[in-house]
């Protein structure tokens, strides 16, 4: 049987209590629980800058990016060694909240959010403090635009 775009239009795919096995859900039951199902995240909303991303969105993005645990799609991510400096540096291209501030208040705010990269490996690299994650290739979340 085939499914039309029509019919697909009030329904979303979402992870339920199996990151491995999507399922197919209607937006409103999602809507109804949202704690029993994990939509999929959009990244064209990523690929412009706001100035009112909310906190929960912003730790949401970075999970997204830099994650500590290997990840079902290796084909968008790549295992690397990286200084906090470094994700510092890359989340401040795309998120306006962190545009004058210290490398030093960004991984205190990780910490204070619970970031999951935190939980990565610690490692050293010629006396830099890194953590080994799987990075998200940039082509996957867009292109960053100037801060006005």
């Amino acid at each position: 049987m085939k499914i039309t775009k029509n019919q697909l239009e009030g329904f979303e795919s979402c992870d339920n209590t199996e990151e491995t096995e999507p399922i197919l859900v209607s937006k409103q039951r999602i809507c109804g629980n949202p704690f029993a199902y994990r939509t999929y995240i959009d990244y064209s909303v990523y690929s412009s800058i706001q100035s009112d991303y909310t906190d929960a969105q912003v730790v949401q993005f970075i999970n997204e990016l830099y994650r500590y645990q290997e990840p079902d799609n290796l084909d968008i991510y790549f295992k690397q060694t990286i200084p906090a400096k470094d994700i510092f540096m890359k989340v401040c291209e795309f998120i306006s909240i962190f545009e004058r501030r210290t490398a030093s208040y960004f991984a205190t705010w990780c910490r204070n959010k619970r970031l999951l990269f935190l939980n990565g490996a610690e490692v050293r690299d010629n006396g830099i403090r890194c953590r080994e994650l799987y990075t998200m290739e940039d082509s996957y979340f867009g292109k960053p635009e100037k801060h006005s």
